[in-house]
């Protein structure tokens, strides 16, 4: 599957590990991905649920997500999802949308404070 080009798309807003991302079942085409944003891939489980964020995913992958502050995967190159860990909120947007949004503005939208 060839990957998507990042500022042409629409996106799921969702928070993962508190912080509000960007996320599509696409690959994204990383040369595309503005500065100012971390792009990773998400990996499924026998499940069929995510699993794992990580920098990239060759197999099991269930989708991309942008966000604005880094992922620390520590040692293992990877971290681990647990459901209560992913949200998936019911708002759209675009890559322009989300880097113009400010933290308060988010913040709001994934319910809770700044």
């Amino acid at each position: 599957m060839r990957p998507i080009d990042a500022m042409n798309e629409k996106y799921d807003l969702i928070t993962l590990f508190g912080q509000p991302m960007l996320t599509t079942c696409m690959r994204i085409n990383r040369n595309i991905v503005p500065d100012g944003l971390h792009c990773y891939d998400l990996r499924h489980g026998d499940d069929g649920n995510a699993c794992s964020v990580e920098a990239h995913v060759t197999v099991n992958h269930y989708g991309t997500v942008l966000c604005k502050e880094p992922i620390d995967f520590g040692e293992t190159g990877r971290r681990k999802i647990k459901s209560s860990d992913i949200n998936y909120l019911s708002y759209e947007m675009s890559v322009i949308q989300f880097m113009e949004a400010s933290r308060e503005k988010l913040a709001a939208m994934c319910g809770r404070q700044p």
